[in-house]
């Protein structure tokens, strides 16, 4: 069975914003995936989770730093889900690299109403430093953490 979701081309573009990568336009038209729109973005064996944003001149766009967590840079090519817009109830987080100590109280505010799924990896610029970290598990399998999300932590 085929996966599902949609092709995209991740690129480089004058028409988004610098520390920003675009997505192909006409791919979006026809996935139906407009600005604010929950997704999964899949590369190389891993997921970002994230809300599709709209970039300089009409143009969708994703941090660039985002998209180098899984693996993706200028012309690549990335499969790209809705995610369904649920509130998690329930997630465990690992930490695969972290500058600093990970509060989950401080991480429950950077993560709240952002969406993740299981698998997916998360990059949170704290104040102290940046902390990169894999959702093992979420439930429901995906969705929108929220201020009462219980978050758990493993290294």
């Amino acid at each position: 069975m085929p996966e599902e979701g949609y092709l995209v081309v991740v690129e480089p573009s004058d028409s988004v914003a610098p520390g920003k990568l675009a997505l192909d336009g006409d791919s979006l038209a026809k996935a139906g995936l407009a600005e604010g729109t929950p997704v999964e973005i899949s590369a190389n064996g891993k997921k970002l989770a994230l809300i599709v944003e709209r970039g300089g001149k009409g143009a969708a766009a994703i941090n660039a730093s985002d998209a180098e967590s899984i693996g993706v840079d200028n012309l690549s090519l990335a499969r790209m889900r809705k995610i369904r817009p649920r509130e998690i109830k329930a997630v465990t987080l690992e930490v695969i690299d972290a500058d600093v100590p990970v509060d989950p109280a401080a991480l429950r505010l950077h993560l709240a109403l952002k969406p993740i799924s299981e698998g997916s990896i998360v990059t949170v610029t704290l104040q102290e430093g940046v902390v990169k970290i894999r959702v093992k598990e979420c439930e429901p399998g995906e969705g929108i953490v929220s201020y009462n999300t219980v978050i758990k932590l493993t290294y």
